[in-house]
C-alpha cells in the first residue's frame, strides 16, 4: 500500500466531490479539445493493438498492481488522451523546444529522461505507471490521474476523457 501524504488526502476528498458533478464538454469525435489529443472511435480502436496491450499488461503485472486489468486500461486511457496512441507525437512547445514526447507525452527536461526513452513505448508506460503510483495510484485513482496531467480545473476534463477511453474497451 502506498504511503499517502495528508495534503494528498485532502485533495482527493476535493476530487471525489468534483467527480460527482463532472461533465465532459469535449466529445471523442473532436479533433482537438483543450490542447489534448482526441480522436474518433475508429482511430481509438486502431490505437489499441495487441502489442501495446501486451506491454501495458506486462508493466502493470511487474508492479503487482491490484486490479491489473484496470491498471492497463488506465494507462491506455492516458496514452489515448495524451497522444492518440502515436508515440512520435511532440507536445508542449515552448521557446523553440518540444518539451513533451511520445505516447505518454512525458516532459523530458522536467523528468530527466531522453527523447528516445520518452518515445520507447515500454519505457514510457513504466514511467507513466511509476508516476501514477508515486501519486497514490491505485488507491487514489482520480487524484493520481489528474496529477499526471498537472493540476487545476483542466485536469477534471482530462480525467473524464481518460475514463471515457477506459470504458470504451472490453
Amino acid at each position: 500500500t502506498p504511503v499517502v501524504k495528508a495534503d494528498t488526502v485532502q485533495k482527493v476528498k476535493e476530487v471525489v466531490q468534483i467527480e460527482e458533478n463532472l461533465s465532459n464538454p469535449c466529445t471523442l469525435n473532436a479533433v482537438i479539445c483543450d490542447g489534448e489529443a482526441v480522436v474518433s472511435r475508429q482511430e481509438r480502436v486502431s490505437g489499441l493493438n495487441e502489442g501495446k496491450v501486451s506491454i501495458l499488461k506486462k508493466v502493470c503485472a511487474e508492479r503487482k498492481i491490484e486490479g491489473a486489468m484496470n491498471c492497463w486500461k488506465t494507462l491506455y486511457g492516458i496514452m489515448m488522451v495524451e497522444s492518440g496512441g502515436d508515440c512520435t507525437v511532440k507536445g508542449d512547445y515552448l521557446n523553440g523546444v518540444w518539451r513533451s514526447r511520445g505516447c505518454f507525452q512525458i516532459q523530458t527536461g522536467l523528468h530527466k529522461i531522453t527523447v528516445s526513452q520518452a518515445e520507447d513505448f515500454q519505457y514510457a508506460a513504466r514511467f507513466a505507471l511509476n508516476y501514477l503510483v508515486s501519486n497514490g495510484y491505485p488507491v487514489l485513482y482520480s487524484y493520481s490521474v489528474r496529477k499526471y496531467n498537472g493540476w487545476g480545473e483542466t485536469t477534471k476534463t482530462y480525467l473524464a476523457k481518460v475514463n471515457e477511453y477506459k470504458s470504451s474497451i472490453a
